[in-house]
């Protein structure tokens, strides 16, 4: 049952990517379970840390009972944890520096794959100066290639404190990316069940795309 004809797993199949859709909704033919039964599966999600199993147990109950009270209240208690999450781990602050949140975690993929290459061409050179002594480098050849490898290794210390940084941004940019997304979900599920009147456009294309078409057929007498 939907309420005034809006399903909301038609919802989430418009709004969600095809890779959300099937981590959030899945197979729903074979959930032969209660609302009652949905939510409890979203306690216990949440009471081990299974945010994403929670939301697909509330989508559940939702598109059966998109008044549940409790579910909703469980809803809203999600969203405003996720949003304190988001805050805590630094969300807000790169929210003002990159409006994308998964914008600024490629762009550190970027530098991590960047300075990974740099790594390794540096390792090389210093490979290739450590066993590249010559037969006629010389006395003052041997300071050089000394110096150089010295140089060489500075570089590759800089390069891994560098990536070691890097790698720390990377692990808060896809907590932040995976919160945002948890967010955003859960409040489009509450708009959905709250105030279905604003998706009832999604209805009506979907009762028109269901209606029979007929064929205009001339006839020759």
């Amino acid at each position: 049952m939907s309420v005034v004809g809006i399903s909301l797993v038609k919802v989430l199949e418009h709004y969600l990517t095809p890779q959300q859709y099937k981590r959030y909704v899945r197979d729903r033919r074979n959930q032969m379970v209660s609302p009652q039964q949905s939510y409890n599966a979203a306690l216990r999600d949440l009471s081990i840390r299974d945010t994403e199993a929670a939301i697909f147990n509330l989508i559940n109950v939702f598109e059966s009972e998109p008044k549940h009270l409790p579910a909703l209240h469980l809803a809203r208690t999600m969203l405003f944890g996720l949003n304190k999450l988001f805050h805590e781990a630094g969300g807000d602050l790169q929210k003002s520096k990159y409006p994308n949140i998964n914008s600024w975690r490629q762009k550190v993929e970027k530098q991590i794959q960047e300075l990974e290459l740099e790594e390794q061409r540096v390792r090389n050179e210093i490979s290739q100066t450590e066993t590249k002594k010559g037969l006629f480098e010389g006395l003052f050849g041997g300071a050089k290639r000394q110096q150089r490898t010295a140089q060489l290794k500075q570089r590759l210390q800089e390069v891994l404190n560098e990536l070691a940084q890097l790698q720390k941004r990377r692990t808060q940019a896809i907590k932040l990316v995976q919160i945002q997304e948890y967010a955003n979900i859960v409040s489009l599920i509450l708009e959905v069940c709250m105030f279905p009147a604003r998706y009832s456009w999604l209805a009506v294309d979907e009762q028109k795309s269901n209606e029979p078409k007929y064929q205009t057929q001339i006839w020759v007498g």
